[in-house]
């Protein structure tokens, strides 16, 4: 017993006592420990090196909390680019190489958060998943609901046109949100 207590750190919420002569070992759990560390179960530090005057409690917990979408930037950058490896024939080249993947992830992250921004106060967007259900828009999903969409070749009085699939409302709604007009002709602007 005294090995799996010292191994498995419950040796702070046992008492133990040994009777007189030693022949009866007597253990209980300590009550008072085991509330104090139901009081603390759940809670971390957190240590920054700004000042109180640079920033509140409140404050470091949300900086921390923002620490995700830095994390997911470097993820996109990895991820959904796919960006596979290049032979550059100067560092320059590699430089911009870097800086176009960088805009691109920029572009990826501002898309979903304009999207959130313009939805506000709903979380959600109706048939964003593939299953139709309703859900918060982030950057791959958005992407997702127009990974599909076409164009199809239809001729016509003047010629062979393209015209571009349906919208679905979800995508009807990622650009309402994003204040961009239908990709779709204006009805009656094609003659049969």
């Amino acid at each position: 017993m005294a090995r799996a207590v010292s191994r498995g750190r419950v040796g702070d919420y046992l008492r133990t006592e040994l009777n007189a002569d030693a022949s009866e070992l007597h253990w209980s759990r300590d009550e008072v420990a085991l509330a104090a560390a139901e009081r603390r179960d759940g809670l971390y530090a957190l240590v920054t090196n700004l000042s109180t005057r640079q920033a509140s409690a409140a404050r470091v917990l949300r900086l921390f909390k923002e620490q995700v979408i830095v994390e997911r930037a470097h993820h996109f950058l990895k991820g959904p680019l796919v960006v596979r490896p290049v032979f550059l024939h100067s560092n320059r080249r590699a430089a911009a190489l870097i800086s176009v993947c960088a805009i691109a992830v920029m572009v990826y992250g501002l898309v979903e958060a304009e999207v959130r921004r313009a939805i506000a106060p709903r979380r959600t967007i109706p048939g964003l998943l593939p299953e139709g259900r309703a859900a918060r828009p982030t950057a791959p999903n958005i992407f997702a609901i127009f990974a599909g969409h076409g164009f199809q070749r239809v001729r016509s009085r003047d010629g062979l046109i393209e015209l571009p699939d349906p919208l679905s409302p979800a995508q009807k709604h990622v650009f309402a949100a994003l204040g961009i007009a239908s990709s779709l002709p204006p009805q009656g602007s094609l003659r049969p």
